[in-house]
């Protein structure tokens, strides 16, 4: 079967030292698109494939790709998002991140699934897509340019303002190792430094226009199954809680549980946490709301603030990430600044996760005295929001003690040395950005995630909904009803395992993980994002097909990572988390007994007990034993 239907079909190879584009047809490599579906999945082959784990991060010969899954563009609800991946300057393993908003519709409205980024251009480029016109541009103009300044010139330089941006912004320019990608005004692609290594391609963003559709094969099946999935979501209580609070509700929840990340994750109890909550911003800050491609969610909101010192700030979110980083973590309970330092590290193109949790780390070096306030150059106390702002600034544009904070954490605390990396919240080289002791499944899937501590690649949400199910939805998917328990170890690895695959396939087929079980287990289940894949592609997927595909992927990545140098013995968490009771709030007394749930993970898995490398079985069973003898190439 040819990929005729879903797919585009085509891969864009942009060689940038020589500044040459070549049209791919996809049809040859269809292999993959059976194996790993798109997005993610077949980034993450093409990063086992296309890099050598010996190469440096920021030189030339780290590849780049970006890529859709065959759901994106499509009527399927929240089929936005897209996936850009390469080897990461924070973790020197496998690094990808993902983002919502248009463009990635819009790629594939243009006729392509993948673009494979190469070497390095001599000068900053930006590459324009207008369907089957393709061409590297030069992008003086925008080099230093924040986000939003570039995107509005690029449209005005190609004479159209519904083009479709993601760049990058001064943060990726100077190779700030957390610098992100960003879309529109706030679509981040956010963790593991892909903006940082754009920036070191000289590549300033990647602009696009498309006017084609995307084929369905069997029409009337697939506007049924999509129909039935938006029946789903809109009869289920936390679609309309989400669709209308977005993340922000979860700062509510988060404070409930014991685990809002509370200067530099000492403890997981904010005392001001209510003037965070979600109906503060409701009341005095929002001004309308916003959906990304064809979602039916639509959790986005803007805003203003129409008083006080930071009147005139105006933005999109903030998401709860940002919140809990530049509120709980910094000490801070004022929204207004908030919001100014979402505007910032946005335009900026900052990974607000690895923005907050250095400040934050900063912040404890002073307080326990080993930084004095002359060697940061601010009075970075926690409560001072001010000195927040001008650190952002700093960070972004390496100056002074930004420039030790720009390596990010795990480079800063070894500069620092004094002991400054027993405060260092680090796994695998990333910033740990959530307090974990007081849910155990989160714990886990930080330490084993594939792109390092990352909630997306597969915490298991029913830590914070699980009062909301009836314990037979633990004991039939999970085996005991003590997983819907936060604080509860039962249950944990089999939770974390089915989330890894679910967020797997979210990724891979495109979809946003808001409106799939990751989110919610009332949201949309294996089950039905087979049915909407299987009549939009014409492949007739199952369920337990499409979930040995998460699978798949999940080991395929593991693979990058025992390639790179990790085993079990980084599979783990701060020091913090694993030793230290929290000291106060609902999680009082909780700490992380990591190493039985790893035991039982890995079991579940089907990898080494001791060295957390999936075993010759295992990698037969999912066809992943022969990678080394057939690679794709790009000659």
């Amino acid at each position: 079967m040819e990929l005729a239907y879903g797919w585009a079909g085509r891969m864009l190879l942009v060689d940038l030292s020589r500044q040459k584009v070549v049209v791919k047809d996809f049809y040859e490599w269809r292999q993959l698109a059976y194996s790993y579906i798109g997005g993610r999945g077949i980034n993450s082959r093409l990063i086992y494939d296309l890099v050598d784990p010996k190469i440096d991060p920021l030189s030339p010969e780290n590849v780049l790709i970006f890529g859709v899954g065959p759901l994106v563009g499509t009527m399927a609800p929240a089929c936005s998002r897209f996936t850009v991946s390469a080897k990461s300057p924070l973790t020197y393993t496998l690094g990808d991140t993902n983002a919502g908003g248009h463009f990635a519709a819009e790629l594939k409205f243009a006729g392509y699934d993948h673009i494979i980024f190469t070497g390095r251009s001599d000068k900053p480029v930006y590459l324009w897509i207008d369907d089957g016109d393709v061409e590297l541009r030069d992008a003086s103009k925008t080099w230093g340019k924040d986000t939003w300044e570039t995107q509005d010139e690029i449209r005005e330089e190609v004479g159209d303002p519904d083009v479709k941006i993601a760049c990058i912004g001064p943060a990726g320019e100077r190779l700030v190792r957390f610098a992100c990608i960003i879309h529109g005004s706030k679509r981040a692609g956010g963790r593991t430094g892909m903006g940082c290594v754009m920036g070191s391609k000289r590549l300033k963003a990647v602009a696009v226009r498309g006017s084609r559709g995307v084929q369905i094969a069997k029409p009337d099946e697939f506007e049924n199954a999509v129909n039935q999935a938006l029946e789903k979501l809109y009869s289920t209580p936390h679609y309309h809680y989400f669709s209308k609070f977005g993340t922000r509700l979860l700062v509510r929840s988060a404070a409930e549980g014991g685990w809002l990340t509370t200067r530099n994750a000492q403890t997981g109890y904010f005392e001001g946490a209510e003037k965070l909550f979600e109906e503060v911003f409701e009341r005095q800050y929002r001004v309308g709301s916003v959906a990304c491609f064809n979602c039916p969610i639509h959790c986005g909101s803007t805003y203003e603030v129409s008083e006080g010192p930071y009147k005139g700030t105006h933005g999109e979110g903030p998401e709860f990430n940002v919140i809990f980083e530049f509120g709980p973590n910094l000490g801070v309970d004022y929204y207004p600044a908030i919001l100014k330092e979402n505007e910032l590290v946005n335009r900026y193109g900052l990974d607000a996760d690895g923005t907050g949790c250095n400040i934050a780390f900063v912040m404890e070096l002073l307080e326990r005295r080993v930084l004095n306030e002359e060697e940061v150059g601010l009075p970075l106390k926690w409560g001072n929001y001010e000195a927040v702002l001008k650190m952002i600034e700093m960070i972004a544009t390496r100056k002074g003690f930004g420039d030790v904070l720009a390596e990010g954490m795990k480079k800063a605390a070894e500069k620092i040395g004094r002991g400054a990396e027993k405060y260092a919240r680090v796994v695998k080289g990333m910033e740990v950005n959530n307090e974990l002791r007081g849910r155990k499944g989160y714990a886990l899937a930080y330490a084993v995630a594939t792109r390092g501590p990352d909630h997306l690649r597969g915490a298991p949400n029913v830590e914070y909904f699980g009062k909301f199910y009836p314990p037979e939805v633990g004991e039939k998917l999970f085996g005991t009803a003590n997983v819907l328990n936060p604080r509860s170890y039962d249950g944990k690895p089999q939770a974390v395992v089915w989330t890894e695959h679910v967020c797997a396939i979210a990724d891979a087929v495109g979809m946003c993980k808001f409106a799939t079980a990751w989110n919610s287990l009332d949201f949309l289940m294996p089950r039905d994002i087979a049915k909407i894949l299987s009549s939009a592609t014409g492949w007739d997927v199952s369920e337990e097909e499409l979930l040995k595909i998460g699978e798949r992927i999940v080991n395929l990545e593991r693979c990058i990572n025992v390639r790179d140098g990790y085993s079990r013995k980084d599979d783990t968490l701060p020091e913090r988390q694993l030793k230290e009771p929290c000291p106060s709030g609902p999680a009082k007394g909780e700490v992380v007994s990591l190493s039985p749930m790893l035991d039982e993970y890995y079991k579940l898995r089907g990898w080494d007990l001791k060295t957390g490398i999936p075993t010759e079985e295992k990698l037969k069973s999912l066809g992943l034993d022969r990678m080394d003898t057939v690679k794709f190439r790009l000659d």
